[in-house]
């Protein structure tokens, strides 16, 4: 390549910086016809930001950032800013526009745009010494504009510029008390003094992101109301800044709160004086008052909303329930164990048979779990206290949950009255110390005999039977069998061997046989004194195939007892019409 031509090309390449060099300096402010109000930069990274309204009596307003990138009050006084209204002011300065105008900085054009005497001066540093000044003047001719002044030329910009600054004090100064929220706080203590002057003391601690009692008690605390008491007392706020010299009566504050967080440790003193509380925000000079109502809803009887009244900590029984176990101890009845694999699935006895359940007693059991709600809490029992009853021979009861991978287990001792209330001593078992009396209607359901969660269905079928088969089993098996059927010559059922109308059987296998449901259900495990069965009893086709076989126990006085073929543990007596029905077809007539 020849030099003049490299030599061209360079001089081109130099042109084309010197070019781009020029266009990406900015025009200067004078020179613009639209400006950023602050030249692109943004409040919030500002030092410190000024302000004063033409009331030459009113002082300044003066907001300074912090290392923590918060900004505080710094004039007229010294004290938390207001986030809410620091965002507004923000929001407005770091949004705005400004379009020049024709008006000249003399008199007559500060006469025509109000800047003569500013409706506001402004004023913000930056920390790399950058520093932006404002006059504004009065209303812009479109109504929802405003003049400004700066760097001697007039401006047009939204007049929200001069409205969100238009805050008192009171306004400008954080009314929230506690800069830590709940989802933050690891542990609160409230200590309060009570009408007789005893001093009380709530304390909560979060484990596991649950909220537990120390005091006055160790224990659960109820969820719900934990967190709403925390929630409350950390979103108190200042109704009424007080003078900064304030005279404390005499005594103890009535309420000190510690609360303790990401934040570290904010701690505050409140004072009750003619049923205004008062007194010192947490990590600053400033004083303030609450409304009594706000007081007295938060600290009043906190203590009792506390206390975890559900006791087996389900939110919802009837749908988070999975497994029921309830031990009457050794000696003094059978252990039921109550599943099922999902909430659409039923609910089966595991123990100590296996059997489908009945809808009926099982809701009325779900029923009374979640009526195993503490009336009382029963301050320095214990379970070693004989009067409680939960030493050796109480209830147990366990409750898991499909989420949960260890079982609930709650202790039911000995009935007590209180008033006009029959109630249970009831004690969790990884909770001994906290001893709570439970309605006694709830637990008396949790004794009921096994056999009452057993479903009654004894027969169900759905073809004709057109044939019914009795005989004796075992060593009376030599007895003759008898039959009923229907005979087509006789025209009508007759037993066999006779030939008088037997058709009370037909109906009575048609209309209630098929269909048979047990009054209650009986336990025939080996040694429970039923036995052999009196009787075997054939439900069968019109040739004579078996469809179902029931074993009969024939108790004189007593209803009959069948069982079917589902399970031979568990039996159940039949109503007095269908015992009636079954005797009339063994007896003879």
């Amino acid at each position: 390549m020849r030099l003049g031509t490299l030599l061209v090309l360079l001089a081109l390449v130099g042109g084309l910086v010197a070019v781009l060099l020029l266009t990406s300096e900015k025009p200067k402010v004078e020179e613009s016809a639209e400006i950023l109000a602050l030249d692109g930069r943004s409040l919030r990274e500002a030092k410190v930001v000024r302000w004063q309204f033409k009331n030459p009596d009113q002082q300044p307003f003066e907001l300074s950032r912090g290392d923590d990138g918060v900004f505080s009050l710094s004039e007229p006084i010294v004290d938390r800013a207001s986030f809410g209204y620091v965002q507004q002011i923000v929001a407005a300065w770091d949004s705005a526009n400004l379009i020049a105008t024709d008006y000249s900085d003399d008199e007559k054009g500060h006469k025509e745009t109000g800047l003569g005497a500013p409706s506001m001066t402004f004023a913000v540093d930056w920390a790399d010494g950058h520093r932006i000044e404002y006059d504004l003047g009065g209303p812009g001719p479109m109504g929802s504009d405003r003049f400004l002044r700066r760097d001697g030329k007039i401006w047009r910009g939204g007049n929200g510029l001069y409205e969100s600054m238009r805050v008192n004090l009171s306004d400008l100064r954080d009314r929230q008390v506690f800069l830590h929220r709940e989802i933050v706080c690891r542990e609160l203590t409230v200590e309060s003094a009570t009408a007789t002057g005893k001093r009380e003391t709530i304390h909560l601690v979060k484990k596991d992101g649950a909220w537990r009692l120390l005091e006055p008690f160790e224990g659960r605390a109820a969820q719900g109301a934990a967190v709403q008491f925390v929630t409350a007392v950390l979103s108190l706020r200042a109704d009424e800044f007080m003078a900064s010299v304030v005279r404390l009566p005499e005594g103890e504050p009535a309420v000190v709160v510690r609360a303790v967080g990401s934040g570290g440790t904010e701690e505050l003193k409140l004072w009750v004086d003619q049923g205004a509380a008062f007194g010192q925000l947490p990590g600053r000079t400033s004083w303030f008052q609450c409304d009594p109502r706000t007081y007295g809803a938060v600290f009043q009887n906190a203590a009792e909303r506390l206390r975890a009244r559900t006791l087996l900590g389900f939110e919802e029984l009837a749908t988070e329930l999975a497994q029921v176990v309830i031990d009457p101890g050794q000696g003094r009845g059978d252990r039921l164990h109550l599943a099922r694999d999902s909430v659409g699935n039923d609910w089966r006895i595991v123990e100590p048979v296996g059997y489908t359940t009945d809808p009926t007693p099982m809701n009325e059991l779900v029923q009374s779990l979640n009526n195993l709600r503490a009336v009382e809490f029963v301050d320095g029992a214990s379970v070693d206290d004989p009067v409680t009853g939960l030493g050796p021979g109480r209830l147990a009861l366990s409750c898991r949950g499909f989420e949960q991978r260890e079982a609930t287990t709650l202790w039911l001792g000995a009935e007590v009255d209180r008033g006009d209330q029959q109630l249970v001593y009831c004690v969790r078992a990884d909770e001994p110390g906290t001893v709570a009396l439970v309605p006694a209607g709830a637990v008396q359901r949790l004794r009921r005999d096994w056999t009452t969660y057993c479903e009654r269905e004894i027969v169900r079928v759905a073809v004709h039977i057109g044939m019914l088969r009795i005989r004796r089993p075992g060593r009376a098996a030599q007895e003759p069998v008898r039959e009923y059927r229907h005979d087509q010559d006789a025209g009508h059922w007759v037993e066999s061997g006779r030939t008088e109308n037997r058709d009370d059987v037909r109906e009575f296998a048609d209309n209630e046989l098929r269909d048979l449901h047990g009054t209650r259900a009986v336990d025939l495990r080996a040694g429970k004194g039923f036995g052999e069965p009196d009787w075997v009893l054939e439900l069968c086709r019109q040739n004579g195939d078996v469809i179902q076989t029931l074993r009969a126990w024939d108790r004189s006085e007593q209803p009959v007892v069948l069982q079917n073929q589902r399970n031979e543990e568990v039996g159940f007596e039949v109503g007095i019409r269908a015992s009636r029905e079954l005797r009339a077809l063994w007896q003879p007539r």
